[in-house]
């Protein structure tokens, strides 16, 4: 027999519904004020209908249908855990821009957070009940798992004049003119790769031989830049010319060239696809298989919205955070719930040749012709210069290549990486 809920247990549960609400349709729209509800002596269902007539339903015409996940209110999971304040009093519900959210009054954020995390994990191991198990899964998923190859690098070391390497000099051809961005500044060296090092199964794959591919890229990148599938990002340089000719060392002229890091050989590795690949419908997997991604990806969504929009979270959150954050993102493993524990598929984080794009959240494939190109590099950098290449990544990129013809080369703008 439940006991009778109080009326702080009400009041969680309707708040925690609502944060869920929010979250989950990304609300957009624009508000000429925040919507403040006043929570009353009498808290009861018409209350909660109250509540979402005048925060909810203007922007959402389906929160009708919310109104039904509230009762009965003993079944509504709560944390279990008592507030620090005892009276709240009101809930203020603030949205002025992208998913935007803020909460005022004197409720713990954090303690709302926790309850809907755990409704949210409840929601993930419900996987198991789509008749598909975790090695099912695992399985399909290992299906589309594809090459990708992790450079070896020797920090400090520009190896050769014509060796792949990231940062350092590059080797040019005669009579080279260093790129400038569209502000007329010197780009910054970010990479050569020398073809006849690549692997044989990425040479014979795109017909590579003995030519150099240096890659130079703005100091400052243009944060309105729209893209553009049909034509390359205009933060890059892209160069390919062979190595037959004459050529020499270039001296950098962008200020505060990096040391260089010598790539003396590659690691063969298989690349999981990551989230919007996975959730594309584009891949050979299962409707159940789909199914339970797709629960995953609604369980994952609204901590990383919370993330972003800035909610307090405690210790418990962020470590369900921690767990689950990343792989959304493409960055890390399949979050260890009671449906994909000790799970180990990733997609590939740092720099790589081919595999699967990291995308970071839509997909931006480049095209020539239009059709899709190939993925031939994956770029990550840390903040502020190439120091740290592939070592905590802030920003990402990827250079495509038509598999028909590898002079025909495009890179996207750079992306924010995992958050």
């Amino acid at each position: 027999m439940h006991a009778s809920p109080t009326l702080k247990e009400k009041i969680d549960a309707i708040a925690s519904c609502i944060i869920e609400r929010l979250i989950k349709f990304h609300i957009r729209e624009c508000a000429s004020k925040p919507i403040t509800y006043e929570f009353k002596e009498h808290f009861d269902r018409r209350d909660a209908e109250l509540l979402f007539e005048q925060a909810i339903d203007p922007l959402i015409p389906a929160a009708h249908d919310v109104i039904n996940t509230l009762a009965p209110i003993p079944d509504v999971r709560l944390d279990g855990r008592a507030l620090k304040n005892n009276g709240i009093r009101h809930l203020t519900i603030k949205w002025w821009n992208v998913d935007a959210i803020t909460f005022e009054g004197e409720m713990e954020v954090s303690a709302l957070r926790k309850m809907v995390a755990d409704a949210r994990l409840t929601r993930i191991d419900s996987i198991q009940q789509l008749g598909l198990t975790y090695l099912d899964l695992i399985t399909e998923i290992e299906g589309v798992r594809i090459p990708a190859y992790g450079p070896i690098c020797l920090q400090n070391s520009e190896g050769e004049a014509t060796d792949s390497r990231y940062s350092g000099r590059p080797f040019v051809s005669l009579g080279f003119q260093w790129p400038k961005d569209q502000a007329a500044r010197p780009m910054k060296f970010l990479a050569q790769f020398r073809e006849d090092q690549l692997p044989k199964e990425v040479r014979e794959t795109y017909g590579l031989g003995t030519s150099l591919i240096s890659i130079f890229t703005s100091v400052q990148t243009q944060d309105d830049e729209e893209f553009d599938a049909e034509t390359p990002s205009r933060d890059f340089a892209v160069f390919r010319f062979p190595l037959s000719g004459e050529g020499h060392l270039a001296e950098q002229t962008a200020e505060g060239q990096t040391p260089a890091m010598a790539i003396v050989g590659w690691k063969a590795v298989q690349d999981t696809p990551s989230w919007p690949d996975l959730l594309s419908g584009e891949l050979s997997l299962s409707a159940a298989a789909q199914d339970a991604l797709h629960a995953v990806n609604d369980g994952v969504l609204g901590c990383v919205n919370a993330r972003r929009i800035g909610i307090a979270v405690d210790e418990a959150d962020q470590a369900f955070v921690a767990r689950n954050v990343d792989y959304f993102w493409g960055v890390g493993n399949l979050p260890p719930t009671a449906a994909f524990r000790g799970a180990s598929l990733e997609t590939f984080a740092e720099n790589k040749l081919c595999g699967w794009p990291l995308w970071s959240r839509e997909r931006l494939w480049m095209t020539s012709d239009g059709k899709r190109m190939h993925p031939l590099l994956h770029i990550a950098v840390g903040d502020g210069d190439f120091a740290n290449l592939g070592l905590n990544a802030i920003r990402t990129a990827h250079l495509f290549i038509d598999p028909k013809n590898p002079d025909i080369m495009k890179i996207t703008p750079w992306t924010l990486s995992a958050l």
